[in-house]
């Protein structure tokens, strides 16, 4: 757990909303950006983004689907498991399977590749989003920081979704609830306003 004793940064709605907006200063924003939120609008590990195939993300017609299915093989921990798909995170993959005419024929292929068409490393995708959240000027941010704010997220809205933190530790795919409690970030606000509620 090494990681979370460092605790990666949490991001902002404001800082997402520009992490977002500057991948479009990049040469290869489109896949940038399905990198950015396949890791805050789904909760994917780096080694996950990197190893991600269309075969996990593709129905039986080719189309982009409802859920990511993840394969023990590509998991930390062999932690496979579904992921439902984020409308926006959705349009932006299926605007990157347009461009991708391997993937049409291989099904296998990486949804991440380099500009030669050869997979991304797990360290290019860590170093990646390491230089853009530099670049975004958000401090203590790296490739863990997407993932800590998709469950962040996740738990502050779940009740509202008639859900419970079970759901969300399906969602992290997590061993334990433990594990999971401790990705959340802390809100001194809402604290004053549910204590005001009693």
């Amino acid at each position: 757990m090494a990681g979370l004793e460092r605790k990666a940064a949490y991001l902002s709605e404001k800082q997402v909303r520009n992490a977002v907006a500057r991948m479009n200063e990049y040469r290869h924003s489109l896949r940038n950006k399905a990198v950015l939120q396949l890791t805050y609008l789904a909760g994917l590990r780096a080694k996950e983004v990197s190893l991600l195939r269309w075969e996990h993300l593709l129905n039986e017609d080719g189309e982009i689907g409802e859920a990511i299915t993840l394969t023990n093989d590509i998991t930390k921990g062999k932690s496979g498991g579904t992921i439902p798909l984020n409308d926006t995170l959705r349009a932006t993959l299926s605007a990157l399977l347009t461009q991708d005419e391997v993937a049409r024929k291989d099904r296998k292929s990486a949804v991440i590749k380099s500009e030669r068409g050869q997979a991304f490393k797990t360290q290019s995708i860590v170093n990646l989003l390491w230089q853009h959240y530099r670049k975004c000027d958000i401090q203590g941010a790296s490739s863990h920081s997407g993932r800590r704010t998709f469950i962040t997220n996740a738990a502050r809205k779940i009740s509202l979704a008639g859900g419970s933190m079970k759901d969300i530790q399906q969602l992290a795919r997590h061993s334990n609830l433990q594990i999971t409690q401790r990705y959340v970030e802390a809100n001194s606000a809402a604290q004053k306003a549910v204590v005001n509620m009693l």
